[in-house]
């Protein structure tokens, strides 16, 4: 019987001779091509494999996605948006990560009229980043754009579930208190539902909600 480890490494191997296979199959380019990028990609986050090798995967699959669906495209912003989490892992990317967000914000504020699944990712992840350089007052309308979608849309999962407790991190930074205590109450609910392996989930909350209690004292 293999073991989770070797599943996940069988998994790697079949997916980059798949990958070898693409120039010879003419498919270069092609959705099967950027499918193939974001099974990999995906993978390899999953085991946290060589963060160098991630980030070179999301690079190609920027170039591939801008071919198949334009400059202008939603899915293009999701591409985008969808790197900016390993991106900004590494310090020696955090510009370009920055600047990838940027693009793809722009590109869901020109193109998303109405709440969409794609803009609250584009907003959700640049406001992570800009929390990571400090930059919280720029973060929350951010978080605030993010988090209506979720609502208008009834989204429960793992991505909505982060920014709602990333939110309530930055009014907690900001001093707003009462405010990062509503947004911790509703990411506990919104951990109840989620029924994964949520363990870690819950002590983050709980962590966070005793620094504000105290900080608001």
């Amino acid at each position: 019987r293999q073991t989770k480890d070797g599943r996940w490494r069988e998994g790697v191997v079949m997916l980059r001779a798949l990958m070898a296979q693409i120039p010879d199959a003419g498919l270069t380019g092609t959705q099967r091509h950027i499918d193939l990028l974001n099974a990999l990609s995906t993978i390899l986050a999953i085991g946290r494999g060589d963060l160098d090798e991630r980030i070179a995967l999301h690079e190609e699959r920027f170039r591939v996605a801008r071919t198949l669906y334009g400059p202008k495209d939603g899915w293009y912003a999701y591409t985008l948006a969808d790197s900016v989490p390993t991106l900004r892992r590494s310090p020696r990317h955090l510009d370009r990560a920055e600047a990838i967000s940027r693009e793809a914000v722009g590109i869901v504020d020109r193109v998303y009229r109405k709440p969409h699944l794609f803009a609250a990712v584009a907003y959700c992840n640049y406001a992570g980043l800009l929390v990571q350089r400090s930059r919280y007052e720029q973060a929350m309308p951010y978080y605030d754009r993010t988090i209506a979608i979720d609502e208008a849309l009834s989204r429960n999962d793992r991505h909505a579930q982060s920014c709602r407790h990333g939110r309530a991190h930055v009014r907690a930074a900001l001093g707003q208190y009462e405010a990062a205590i509503a947004d911790l109450a509703q990411d506990r609910e919104m951990i109840a539902k989620l029924g994964a392996a949520v363990g870690s989930l819950k002590l983050d909350n709980c962590g966070l909600h005793a620094s504000v209690l105290l900080r608001s004292q």
